[in-house]
């Protein structure tokens, strides 16, 4: 195959597997989640001006979803309640950056297109906001499979009103996650977002990398497996900052991680080697 071809295809694969969450947050979710506003549909990664979201956005998930498993990584069987979390990756703090939750939305009816929302909100949606000069926000959707009997723990119950969106700052998934005997995302999708009402700020922080965390160690890199909603076998155990993948599909090795690659990808990856 003439290099052309094959760069093509190379590059057609690369983009099915894609990450929908920001570069450096874990665990990395390749399903796309699909975010409206309005009437957009917007692709992972895009920058969005503050004045087109103020509005809460429409979602839509793949309905093969709601049989199959994530990426083969946790099995999900006949999801039909959705939960959605929105978070702010990068609120300045004393010098770092930390999370702040704009958005729990549990009881989504993911049997609809767009998934219809149900009127109890966790936590109301807050539109992105972020301070003037600052470099651009990014701003996380996680889908999960909401479990049965789902209630929000009352260490979190701040987040809802009357307690001010200060309430919110600093938000905790892992922990959240862990008491809510959550798995992992069935997708998600991210935008950025910039206040240009000022000129950038000359100080600068670190991206936040948060996401769920391994072990006991209360760091936010790292990936956990969680077995909420796992077959009657055992799970993989996690193996340091990586953990093993089950499912149906083709298994990919790289960086010292395992990654499941759906079967139809894996197919087209056998045929990207034979032509080589």
């Amino acid at each position: 195959m003439g290099p052309i071809r094959l760069g093509s295809l190379l590059a057609a694969l690369l983009s099915l597997v894609a990450a929908q969450t920001p570069n450096g947050f874990i665990p990395e979710v390749d399903t796309s989640l699909t975010i409206v506003y309005d009437g957009s549909s917007i692709p992972a990664g895009q920058q969005l001006p503050q004045s087109g979201i103020s509005a809460e956005p429409e979602i839509n998930i793949d309905s093969s979803l709601l049989t199959t498993p994530p990426n083969a990584t946790t099995f999900v069987a006949n999801a039909t309640t959705g939960l959605l979390i929105m978070m702010d990756l990068d609120v300045p703090r004393n010098g770092t950056r930390t999370t702040l939750l704009h958005w729990l939305s549990p009881n989504i009816d993911l049997s609809t297109t767009p998934a219809s929302f149900s009127s109890s909100q966790g936590a109301p949606y807050l539109p992105p906001s972020p301070p003037a000069g600052d470099s651009p926000h990014r701003y996380v959707f996680l889908l999960f499979a909401q479990p049965d009997g789902f209630t929000i723990p009352s260490t979190f119950d701040n987040i809802n009103p009357p307690s001010s969106s200060a309430a919110r700052v600093g938000f905790d998934l892992t922990s959240f996650a862990a008491q809510t005997s959550l798995s992992l995302p069935l997708a998600a999708n991210y935008i950025t977002v910039q206040n240009t009402s000022a000129s950038a700020s000359s100080s600068s922080f670190p991206p936040s990398g948060t996401g769920f965390s391994a072990g006991s160690s209360g760091g936010l890199n790292g990936t956990i497996v969680m077995s909420s909603l796992a077959p009657s076998a055992a799970p993989p155990a996690a193996t340091g900052s990586a953990g093993a993948n089950t499912g149906n599909g083709a298994t990919a090795k790289g960086n010292g991680a395992e990654k499941t690659v759906p079967g139809a990808l894996g197919l087209l990856i056998g045929l990207a080697a034979l032509v080589m």
